[in-house]
């Protein structure tokens, strides 16, 4: 099945050099690449993305919720087939691919899903590497996330997940919250 990304860019802190290197990760790790761009984001970095083969719409910027239905609606817009779709903000995609290529790549490859979302969480060495005060925000939402949907130890705010068509299309049709 084919495997897709949809992926949000807004500032991205990476050097141009990075950022070429990751883009070449990314066309061999995908099938294709589905990103919405922030209006606000560089023009070296927005041209750089756009010169990939890569699927760009530049969107106001918004919210993280916004350009993640954004993307998510772009994508299943041009995708008729059934695929599985990998989520994740652009910064930690270029995080992950220059920190732990092999890792996520083999991560990537052995994505399977069939009617199912699957919230995709970090380790607790990249969870620590965040600041003080995003960490203890984010577990103390992760811990009452737990205890709402009854599954241990979740990562509900790591701006990363999985699924497959039939789950976009529901996603797609029903967000409408301020948050994801």
């Amino acid at each position: 099945m084919k495997k897709i990304l949809l992926s949000t860019v807004h500032h991205p802190d990476v050097s141009l050099k990075n950022l070429e290197s990751v883009c070449e990760q990314l066309q061999i790790i995908f099938d294709e690449v589905y990103l919405t761009i922030s209006n606000v984001t560089s023009s070296k970095i927005k041209s750089s993305l756009n010169e990939k083969s890569f699927h760009c719409l530049t969107i106001s910027s918004n919210g993280a919720a916004d350009a993640r239905r954004k993307v998510l609606k772009f994508a299943l817009k041009n995708v008729s087939e059934k695929v599985t779709y990998f989520y994740c903000d652009f910064d930690k995609v270029i995080v992950a691919l220059l920190n732990r290529n092999s890792e996520f790549k083999n991560f990537i490859s052995t994505l399977n899903l069939k009617n199912e979302y699957r919230i995709v969480g970090r380790n607790s060495q990249d969870f620590e590497s965040y600041p003080d005060t995003w960490g203890e925000t984010e577990r103390i939402t992760n811990k009452v996330a737990a205890k709402i949907f009854g599954i241990d130890n979740v990562d509900l705010l790591a701006g990363c997940c999985a699924f497959d068509s039939n789950v976009g299309k529901v996603i797609a049709e029903n967000s409408t919250e301020i948050l994801t």
